[in-house]
């Protein structure tokens, strides 16, 4: 496979854009313990009315269900928070790399991926990425099992060569791994 170099120039709606699909794929994940949290509350409280008699109105499965459908609200609570703030923090962080015009460039090679941008330069040997998954219309390169340190690639119809080419080289050094 040939060496191949992608320089993009710095986009303030494509940066915000590209965390926010971090944002998102993070929430597939919280919306499934959610669900499991609502369910397993609904399931223990129930249990508690129909296990309730007239001589003892309190039963443990009553109260255990009504801590887990507190936790239940507590994580909805907490999701529309940390979205709000992460929104104000990417849009900062935007605006930072909009006054330096933090354009960067990807150097793939058959050894490492090199990222380089005005504040720093990165090299990576493809051992330390763990898998690679496709959301959509997006390409995402997973460092060490962690999606914060992650590369994402859109496929876009004006850029279709590079992102065929680094789909390629990436299909042939990391696994497959679905976003559930």
């Amino acid at each position: 496979m040939e060496n191949f170099k992608i320089e993009i120039p710095y986009n303030k709606k494509d940066f915000i854009r590209l965390n926010m699909v971090r944002l998102k794929i993070q929430r597939i994940k919280m919306n499934k313990q959610l669900k499991g949290f609502a369910i397993a509350a609904i399931i223990v409280f129930g249990l508690g009315i129909l296990a309730r008699t007239d001589n003892e109105p309190d039963n443990p499965f009553m109260f255990i269900g009504f801590l887990l459908l507190l936790v239940t609200i507590w994580m909805l609570v907490f999701m529309v928070f940390s979205k709000r703030q992460f929104s104000v923090k990417i849009n900062e962080i935007a605006n930072q790399y909009d006054k330096v015009k933090m354009d960067c460039i990807y150097e793939f090679t058959d050894d490492s991926v090199k990222y380089l941008d005005k504040e720093k330069h990165l090299d990576f040997k493809w051992c330390v990425f763990s898998s690679y998954s496709i959301y959509k219309d997006f390409l995402i390169i997973t460092l060490n099992n962690s999606l914060i340190h992650s590369y994402i690639f859109e496929k876009k119809e004006s850029d279709i060569d590079n992102y065929t080419k680094i789909l390629e080289l990436v299909k042939t050094k990391l696994e497959f791994k679905e976003i559930k």
